[in-house]
């Protein structure tokens, strides 16, 4: 049997049985833009508290970055790609997960935001989970107002 005679035959009957589909590939990136950072900071010589969030869109999609002291001059940092902003009406909502560096092992928190940016500042609850929220904010609530 000639194999080549064999595979053009095997073409032919491959594409009468899956014809080749053209579909226009309309694929638009939506461009990502600065939304603003946002910060409420105190530090002392030994001591650091406060919170900083840098926040981006991408169409009603929020990007962000948030930043805690919590008494360490380190600032413990968590990125979200998760979040949901509606400049209309200046509703924010997204997760985060936290690691602390700092400490040996390792602490992984999560904590989710619920809030408004309105006139450049940002207010709303932090509501942490696992172990952390036994010593942050109320009932492991942090009322936020950046």
């Amino acid at each position: 049997m000639n194999l080549g005679r064999y595979a053009k035959s095997m073409l032919g009957i491959m594409l009468l049985v899956c014809p080749v589909t053209s579909f226009p590939v309309d694929i638009k990136p939506t461009a990502v833009t600065p939304v603003g950072a946002y910060a409420r900071i105190k530090a002392t010589a030994d001591h650091t508290y406060g919170h900083e969030m840098r926040l981006w869109q991408s169409g009603n999609r929020l990007i962000g970055q948030v930043l805690y002291w919590d008494g360490n001059l380190e600032g413990q940092t968590g990125l979200f790609t998760d979040g949901m902003y509606e400049p209309r009406s200046g509703e924010i909502q997204f997760t985060v997960t936290i690691i602390r560096r700092d400490v040996r092992p390792n602490i992984q928190s999560t904590a989710t935001f619920t809030g408004r940016l309105v006139k450049n500042t940002v207010t709303g609850n932090l509501k942490w989970d696992g172990q952390v929220a036994q010593t942050r904010g109320k009932a492991g609530i942090e009322s936020v107002n950046l």
